[in-house]
């Protein structure tokens, strides 16, 4: 099965400080969805975890990790799913440009606000996918305005 990272997720030693364990990497871009930052973490501070949402002409780059169902368990667990993000499937297209069919995680309609912003430490965990990202893209994360 394959999954498709573009948050938190993003960051390999994290994944792996989760016990997820992973037959392959690869970049991976997400047309028609652009990325957010609109499920709550604490709504005191109007800090947020990342999501996708449905943009005609926008698109969010990630990692396409081939894992198996006990990892996809681990995640849901992670996830906090279905309360905070629910699984839905997208197509994906690799590096090789054909489309791979992955289970990602988008936010629970009751857990998103508006005028959220990510903390300093979150969006590093999304940098660290930076090997797989474009620079431009890259760029465009670097440019996020984080609450801290």
């Amino acid at each position: 099965m394959f999954y498709f990272a573009y948050g938190s997720n993003m960051d390999l030693s994290r994944i792996e400080d989760l016990g997820l364990h992973f037959q392959s990497i690869q970049r991976g871009v997400l047309p028609s969805w652009k990325l957010v930052f609109n499920v709550i973490d604490n709504p005191k501070d109007k800090s947020g975890y990342a999501n996708i949402s449905p943009e005609p002409k926008a698109k969010v780059e990630g990692l396409i990790i081939e894992t198996n169902r006990e990892a996809i368990r681990k995640l849901d667990w992670n996830e906090d799913a279905p309360d905070y993000y629910q699984k839905k499937k997208v197509s994906v297209v690799g590096p090789d440009g054909k489309n791979v069919e992955c289970l990602t995680y988008v936010g629970n309609p009751k857990r998103i606000a508006k005028g959220l912003k990510p903390r300093k430490i979150y969006l590093a965990h999304l940098l660290d996918g930076r090997l797989f990202l474009d620079p431009d893209y890259l760029a465009k994360l670097k440019r996020i305005k984080t609450l801290d």
